[in-house]
C-alpha cells in the first residue's frame, strides 16, 4: 500500500527491541513533539537510516518521503488523507507532501482509490468523479460503512489547529454522517467550509479523476473557456461573462422585436394613406349620422315637456276631487257618527259575550276533569279487586302444583332406584372406525372401476365419431363436390384443411370467402377440360378468393399463423366480373378462327371468375377446337390476342414494344391431359381404405364396449357392498345414539330431582308471602273507594257552578243581538250616503294614481334628457339648442331629411372606419413601442460596452498569462504553442483557441482530433494544465493517469516540465497519479512519491523493511552497481 511515511507526525525512531512495534504511534508522537521543541528538525538528506517506518498491514499505506520544516502546505492544500473499509482499503492513510504528490502502482492496487476519497470526503457528489453514482457503492465488499478522513492546512481566515474533516458513509440508504474537528455537523457547513478555501472538485481543470480524462478532452472551446475562469479567474469574471451572455441574448431579442415592429409600423402607415380619401368620405356619412343621432337623442327632452304638462292637468283634477270628498263628509256626518257609537256599542257587547262564554268552557273543562278523575279512581278500586282476586288465585294454583312436584319427586326417586345400566362409548367407535375401514377400502376399487367404464366410454365416443367422419367421407365420394374435394386434397393437403376451415368459420368473415376453382368452378362443357387446365396450372386451382382487404388479413393471419398451413394461395379482388373485357368483339373473334373466349367455358361465383381473369387473362384467351391453317395461325399471331388455344396445342405470343414492332416471341407447348375437371369413376382403393377403417374402428368399439360393461357390473357389485356396509354402520350409530340418550337420562335425575325440590320450595314461599299481600292490597282498596267518594261530591258542586256560568252567557248573547239588529237599522239608513263617498274616494285614489304614474314619467324623461344634455358632444348641443321649443313633430321630420341627405351620399363599407381608428391606435402604440426599443436597445448596448470594457482586458490577461507559461512548456520541448480568445459578436461563443505546433517546418495550426496525434493531444493538454498552475485558485490539482497514451518522449518531456512547475515556491499542491513511470526521470527535492503496494502479501517489519528507508535506498544502489 502507499509508501514510507515521513510526515512528522509518523516519525518513529529507532528501535532494538521488534517486540515494541505495537507502541510506535505513541512512540512517533512523543518523538515529533521532541522534534519540534528544538532548534531545526533533522532532515531525511542528512541521515536517512535514523528514519523507520512503522508496520503496516494489508490494506494500509505507507509514503516515502518526509515533509520538510521549511516546506509549508498553502491554506486549503491536503495535508493528510485517511480511509477505512473504503472501496479497495481496509485500513490507509496518507501524509502528503506540500508541492507534487506522485501517486504510482500497478493497476487494480488502489491509486484512484485516493482520488475518491479526496472528492467524496470534501463533501462531492460522485458524479464528480464519473463512477458509480451511489454512495453505497463505495463501502468495501463486505463492511455496512466507510469512512474517510480529511485534513486541510489552515488558512488565514481559520485560526487555529488545521480542520479535520470525516466523513462516514453508511452503505444501507447511501447515507452519510459528519463530523468537523471531532464535533457532527452539516453536509452545508462542510461545503462552505471547502468553497472558503476555493477548492473546486468539479472543476475538470483542477480535479481530472481518471473516469473523466476522456470527458476532459472532449470538452469544447468554449467549455474550456468557462473552466478555465472557474479555476483562475477570480470569481466576478464568471459572473460578468454570464451577465453579458444573458445582456447579449436580452440585446438579439429587441432587435429582433425592434425590427419585427418597425417593419409592421410602416406597413400599417401605408395602408392608412391608401384609406385616407374613403375615409373623409365615411366621415360626411359619420356627421350626418351623429345629427340623426343626436336628434333620436333629443326625444327625451320634447318627452319631458310633454310630461310636465299631463302631470300639472292630473294634479288639478286629484285637488279638485279632493275638495269634493271633504264637502259630502261634512254633511253626513252626523248619520255616520250614530251608526259609529252603535257599531262601538256592539263590539263591546260582543267582548262580553266571549269573556262569559270563556267562563262556562271553564266550568266545564273542570267537570270534564272531576269526571275522568272518577273514572280513574274506580278504575283504581276495579284493578285492586281484581289483583286480590289474582293473588287468591295463584295461591291456589301453586298448592296444585306443589302437590304435582311432590309426586314427581317420589317418582324420579323410584326410577333412580330400580334403573342402572353401563353404556360403553369407545366400544361403539370403534364398531363405526371398523365400517369405516371397510368402506374406505371399497372407495379406490369402485373408482377404478369407474375411471375404467369413462376411458372405454370416451375411447367409444371417439371411434363413434371417427365412424361417421369415414362414412361421410364414404358418400362423399360418391358425389360430384365429394368427388372435388378429395382432389384437392391430393394436389395440396394445406389447402383441403383451410378449405375444411373456411366452411367451419364463415361466421368470422364480413364477405363470402371463395374456395379454390377446384371445387367452386366447373367446365361447362368436359372436352374444353384439357385447355382450360393446361391454361391455369396448379397455383390457380387451389387459390383462394376473398374480396376485402379485412378478409384478406383474416385469412392469412389464421391460415399462416394459427393454423401453420404453408401451401397455401390467397389472393383478393374488388373487380366486378364485367369489368374484364375481350381485346377484339365477337365477330373479329370468329373471323380469327376462335370458337369461344376461355373465361366463358367456366361457370362458378363471379369473385373467382374476375380472380382468373386478373391473374390468368381468361377473358382475352380464346379457344377453338379446330385444327388452324398456317394462315389462320399467322393472323392471330399478328393480331392483338396475346393466348390462344387450338386442338391440341397452346400458344403465346410476347411483344416487346419497347426494342420495336418486330420484337416479338412466340411459343407453343401440347394441351395436357385434364386431371380435376373430368368425371372419373370413385377410387376403388380409397373406397376400400375407408370401409377398412370403418370396420377397424366398429371392431374396437365391440371391444370397448365389453370392457366398459364389465367395470360398470364390478362397480355397481362393490357399490352394493358399500352401502350394505353404511347401513351396518348407521345400525351402529342409532343404537349407540338410543342407549347415549337413555344413559343421559339416567345420570340427569339427581339433578332433575334437585331442581324439582328447589322449585317445591320457591312455591311454597310464595304462598306464605300471597296472604300478607292479600292483606295489603284491601287495605289500599279501601282508601280509594274514599277517593272515589270525595270526587263524585266534588262533580256535583261543579255541575252546579256550570250551570250558573250558562245563565249569564245567554244574558250577553240576547244583548248582543239586540245592538246587531240596531245597528244593521242604520246601516241601511246611510248605505246611499256611503255609496257616494266610495265613489268619491275611489275617484281621488284613481286620479292620485294618474298624478304619481305623470309624475314619474315627468321624472324619468328628465333623468333621460338631463343625462343627454349633460353628456351630449358640441355638436349634440348645437342640435338640442337648435331643438329647444320644436314639438315631436318637427323632430321626425329633421330626422327624415337627413336620412335622405345621407342616402344620396356614396355606399357605406363596414367596418372601414372602425379599422381606419384601429390601425391609427396601433400605430401610435407601435411608435410608442419602437421608441421604447430603440431606448432598451441603447441601454443594453451600453451596459455590454461598460461590462466588456471591464470583463475583456481581464480575460485577455488572464489568457495572455496562460499562452506565456503554455509557449514557455512548449519551448522546453522545442516545439510552440499559444493560447488565444476566440471572440464573437455573441459572448456564449467565446470560447480558449490553442494552436501548437510540434514540427519545425509547419505554422501553429488548432488543436483538434484531425490535425494532432492522441499523444500531442496529450501532451497539450498537461501543458494546459500547468499553465493553469501560477494561476489556479484552488489549493491542490488532482490529475489521474493523464500520461497514458504518450510516448516514451513525449512522457519525459511531459514529466520535466511538470516538476519543474509543480514545485516552484509558492504554488499550489499537485497530485500525479499513474500506473507506470519511466526510469531515470527527473527528481525535485520538493517532490513526494507516494508507491502504492498492495497484493496477497506485504513486507512486515522484519522482512524488506527493516532498516528503514536508509536501507532500502542502499539496497536499490547495490542492485544498480550489480547490473552496471
Amino acid at each position: 500500500m502507499p509508501g514510507i511515511v515521513r510526515d512528522h507526525q509518523r516519525y518513529i525512531a529507532d528501535m532494538d527491541d521488534d517486540d515494541e512495534a505495537d507502541e510506535n504511534e505513541s512512540d512517533a508522537q512523543s518523538s515529533a513533539t521532541s522534534g519540534s521543541r528544538g532548534s531545526k528538525r533533522q532532515r531525511m538528506s542528512e541521515d536517512p537510516r535514523s528514519l523507520r517506518p512503522s508496520p503496516v498491514r494489508n490494506g494500509e499505506s505507507r509514503s516515502n518521503g518526509a515533509t520538510r520544516a521549511d516546506e509549508q502546505h498553502q491554506p486549503g492544500s491536503i495535508v493528510r488523507v485517511k480511509m477505512s473499509n473504503f472501496v479497495t482499503y481496509k485500513s490507509a492513510e496518507y501524509h502528503l507532501g506540500p508541492s507534487l504528490n506522485m501517486v504510482i502502482g500497478p493497476n487494480g492496487t488502489g491509486k484512484s482509490t485516493l482520488v475518491c476519497a479526496i472528492c467524496l470526503g470534501l463533501g462531492f457528489s460522485p458524479t464528480a468523479l464519473g463512477r458509480a453514482k451511489e454512495l453505497g457503492e463505495f463501502v468495501k465488499h463486505g463492511s455496512s460503512q466507510a469512512e474517510t478522513e480529511i485534513e486541510l492546512a489552515v488558512g488565514t481566515q481559520h485560526r487555529g489547529k488545521n480542520p479535520i474533516i470525516r466523513r462516514t458513509i453508511i452503505k444501507e440508504g447511501n447515507k452519510s454522517k459528519w463530523h468537523l474537528n471531532g464535533t457532527a455537523t452539516t453536509h452545508k457547513a462542510i461545503m462552505a467550509l471547502v468553497r472558503s478555501f476555493s477548492i473546486q472538485i468539479d472543476n475538470l481543470c483542477q480535479f481530472l479523476p481518471q473516469d473523466r480524462v476522456v470527458e476532459f478532452a472532449a470538452l469544447t472551446p468554449v467549455q474550456l473557456l468557462d473552466h478555465t475562469q472557474d479555476a483562475a479567474a477570480a470569481d466576478y469574471m464568471k459572473e460578468w461573462h454570464e451577465t453579458l451572455k444573458k445582456l447579449r441574448v436580452d440585446q438579439k431579442t429587441q432587435q429582433a422585436e425592434h425590427s419585427e415592429k418597425t417593419d409592421h409600423l410602416g406597413n400599417l402607415q401605408k395602408r392608412q394613406e391608401d384609406d385616407r380619401p374613403v375615409v373623409e368620405t365615411m366621415r360626411d356619412r359619420e356627421k350626418i349620422q351623429g345629427r340623426i343621432q343626436a336628434l333620436e337623442k333629443f326625444r327625451p327632452c320634447i318627452n319631458y315637456r310633454v310630461a310636465c304638462a299631463d302631470h300639472k292637468t292630473a294634479k288639478d283634477n286629484r285637488e279638485q276631487a279632493q275638495r269634493n270628498l271633504k264637502q259630502l263628509q261634512r254633511m253626513v256626518e252626523p248619520d255616520l257618527a250614530s251608526e259609529r257609537e252603535k257599531a262601538d256599542y256592539t263590539k263591546q257587547v260582543d267582548k262580553q259575550v266571549q269573556t262569559r262564554r270563556r267562563n262556562v268552557d271553564r266550568a266545564e273543562s273542570a267537570l270534564d276533569a272531576l269526571s275522568k278523575k272518577h273514572e280513574e279512581a274506580e278504575a283504581r278500586v276495579n284493578a285492586l279487586v281484581g289483583e286480590q282476586k289474582a293473588e287468591k288465585a295463584g295461591a291456589k294454583t301453586r298448592k296444585q302444583e306443589i302437590d304435582k312436584l311432590t309426586r314427581q319427586i317420589k317418582e324420579k326417586q323410584l326410577q333412580q332406584e330400580s334403573e342402572s345400566f353401563e353404556f360403553n362409548a369407545a366400544e361403539y367407535n370403534q364398531r363405526i372406525r371398523d365400517k369405516d375401514s371397510a368402506i374406505q377400502e371399497l372407495k379406490p376399487q369402485i373408482e377404478d372401476k369407474r375411471s375404467i367404464y369413462q376411458e372405454a366410454a370416451a375411447e367409444i365416443g371417439a371411434r363413434t365419431t371417427r365412424i361417421k367422419g369415414l362414412e361421410t367421407q364414404l358418400e362423399g365420394l360418391k358425389t360430384k363436390a365429394g368427388k372435388q374435394d378429395n382432389k384437392l386434397k391430393k394436389i395440396s393437403y394445406d389447402s383441403f384443411k383451410a378449405w375444411s376451415w373456411i366452411k367451419k368459420n364463415k361466421n368470422l368473415f364480413e364477405n363470402d370467402v371463395y374456395g379454390p376453382p377446384i371445387v367452386t368452378c366447373s367446365v361447362k362443357d368436359p372436352q374444353f377440360a384439357d385447355a382450360i387446365e393446361t391454361i391455369l396450372g396448379k397455383s390457380d386451382m387451389v387459390t383462394f378468393t376473398t374480396t376485402s382487404r379485412k378478409d384478406f388479413k383474416m385469412l392469412q393471419d389464421n391460415l399462416m399463423g394459427t393454423l401453420s398451413l404453408h401451401d397455401i394461395t390467397i389472393k383478393s379482388t374488388s373487380q366486378p366480373l364485367d369489368h374484364w373485357k375481350p381485346l377484339v368483339d365477337d365477330q373479329t373473334k370468329n373471323a380469327l378462327g376462335l370458337q369461344h373466349w376461355a373465361v366463358d367455358l367456366l361457370e362458378g361465383p363471379e369473385a373467382v371468375l374476375s380472380m382468373l381473369c386478373d391473374g390468368r387473362q381468361l377473358h382475352r384467351t380464346g379457344i377453338t377446337t379446330r385444327q388452324l391453317n398456317d394462315q389462320q395461325l399467322d393472323r392471330l399471331n399478328n393480331s392483338p390476342i396475346q393466348q390462344f388455344v387450338t386442338a391440341k396445342q397452346i400458344h403465346n405470343t410476347v411483344r416487346r414494344r419497347e426494342y420495336g414492332p418486330g420484337a416479338v416471341s412466340q411459343s407453343v407447348r401440347q394441351l395436357k391431359r385434364a386431371t380435376a375437371w373430368t368425371d372419373q369413376p370413385i377410387d376403388s382403393d380409397l373406397e376400400r381404405s375407408i370401409q377398412r377403417q370403418i370396420s377397424e374402428c366398429q371392431d374396437e368399439t365391440d371391444q370397448l364396449t365389453e370392457k366398459a360393461n364389465a367395470a360398470k357390473a364390478e362397480r355397481q357389485k362393490l357399490g352394493e357392498q358399500e352401502k350394505e356396509l353404511q347401513d351396518e354402520r348407521k345400525e351402529i350409530e342409532d343404537e349407540k345414539t338410543e342407549r347415549q340418550r337413555a344413559w343421559s337420562k339416567i345420570q340427569a335425575l339427581p339433578t332433575q330431582i334437585a331442581a324439582h325440590e328447589a322449585k317445591k320450595a320457591l312455591l311454597e314461599k310464595a304462598i306464605s308471602e300471597t296472604k300478607q299481600k292479600v292483606h295489603d292490597l284491601g287495605i289500599r282498596c279501601q282508601q280509594a273507594v274514599l277517593e272515589k267518594s270525595d270526587i263524585a261530591i266534588r262533580y256535583a258542586k261543579g255541575i252546579e257552578n256550570a250551570a250558573a256560568e250558562n245563565f249569564l252567557l245567554y244574558e250577553a248573547e240576547l244583548w248582543h243581538i239586540e245592538a246587531q239588529s240596531d245597528l244593521l237599522v242604520l246601516k241601511e239608513r246611510n248605505a246611499d250616503t256611503n255609496q257616494q263617498l266610495n265613489n268619491l274616494r275611489e275617484q281621488v285614489t284613481q286620479l292620485e294614481q294618474t298624478a304619481q304614474r305623470t309624475l314619474r314619467d315627468a321624472k324619468r324623461f328628465r333623468d333621460e334628457a338631463t343625462r343627454v344634455t349633460s353628456q351630449g358632444t358640441d355638436e349634440e348641443q348645437e342640435v338640442f339648442h337648435e331643438f329647444e321649443k320644436a314639438t315631436m313633430e318637427d323632430l321626425a321630420a329633421e330626422i327624415e331629411s337627413q336620412n335622405n341627405r345621407l342616402a344620396v351620399l356614396p355606399g357605406h363599407e363596414p367596418g372601414k372606419l372602425q379599422e381606419y381608428k384601429k390601425r391609427a391606435k396601433t400605430i401610435e402604440k407601435l411608435e410608442a413601442d419602437v421608441g421604447r426599443l430603440d431606448n432598451a436597445l441603447r441601454s443594453t448596448g451600453e451596459n455590454i460596452q461598460e461590462l466588456r470594457e471591464k470583463w475583456e482586458p481581464e480575460l485577455d490577461a488572464l489568457i495572455g498569462k496562460i499562452s506565456e507559461a503554455f509557449s514557455c512548456n512548449f519551448q522546453k520541448i522545442g516545439c510552440a504553442g499559444e493560447v488565444e480568445v476566440y471572440k464573437d459578436e455573441d459572448f456564449d461563443q467565446w470560447s480558449i483557441r490553442i494552436k501548437v505546433k510540434f514540427r519545425e517546418n509547419e505554422p501553429l495550426s488548432i488543436l483538434d482530433s484531425q490535425r494532432q496525434s492522441g499523444g500531442e493531444r496529450a501532451v497539450s493538454t498537461v501543458f494546459y494544465l500547468m499553465a493553469l498552475q501560477s494561476l489556479a485558485r484552488s489549493p491542490f490539482r488532482v490529475v489521474d493517469e493523464i500520461n497514458q497514451g504518450m510516448d516514451p518522449r513525449n512522457e519525459r518531456i511531459v514529466h520535466e516540465r511538470m516538476v519543474d512547475i509543480a514545485c516552484e515556491e509558492n504554488t499550489s499542491q499537485y497530485f500525479l497519479v499513474t500506473p507506470k513511470l519511466l526510469n531515470g526521470l527527473k527528481f525535485h527535492r520538493r517532490m513526494k512519491v507516494h508507491c502504492i503496494m498492495s497484493g496477497e502479501h506485504v513486507p512486515g517489519e522484519q522482512e524488506e523493511w527493516k532498516g528503514g528507508t536508509g536501507a532500502l535506498v542502499e539496497r536499490a544502489r547495490a542492485m544498480v552497481g550489480a547490473a552496471a
